[in-house]
């Protein structure tokens, strides 16, 4: 990946000038024209989450981990009195 292509600007912010053809994002990323026609700029992916799957795998695992707790704790509370 090629690093800051743009102009330094002495720390300024300024208004961008705009397309400029064959310029400095053109010459680091050949093809990056996202002004031709069926450029994509962006992809969005959607997907279903199986929340009550994801639910129910969740509580198990707390509970498994709070009676492996609670198991550890009472094997300690045996050895230490």
């Amino acid at each position: 990946m090629t690093g800051d292509t743009g102009l330094t600007e002495g720390g300024l912010v300024g208004l961008h000038a705009g397309f400029i053809p064959a310029g400095n994002v053109l010459s680091a990323f050949p093809g990056a024209d996202f002004t031709a026609s069926g450029y994509r700029v962006a992809q969005i992916s959607v997907v279903p989450i199986p929340e009550p799957t994801s639910l129910l795998l969740v509580s198990i695992g707390a509970a498994a981990m709070g009676l492996r707790r609670r198991s550890l704790l009472k094997a300690q509370q045996r050895t230490n009195p």
